[in-house]
């Protein structure tokens, strides 16, 4: 066993995509902002969609 794991989806409704993706991908910046994020890996990319599969722990 171990630390929980959890999934997440969200949809953003009347927001570009690429705002989404620029903002809340942005895993260098985004350890500026969120004081609980220890670390951060894209783990599968696709680029001609955008989506991405990250891993991220927690604090």
């Amino acid at each position: 066993t171990g630390p929980p794991q959890y999934r997440s989806r969200t949809v953003y409704e009347d927001a570009a995509p690429e705002l989404v993706r620029d903002f809340f991908w942005d895993d260098e910046f985004r350890g500026k902002w969120d004081d609980m994020l220890l670390h951060a890996a894209t783990l599968e990319e696709c680029r001609s969609s955008g989506t991405m599969i990250v891993h991220w722990i927690r604090k």
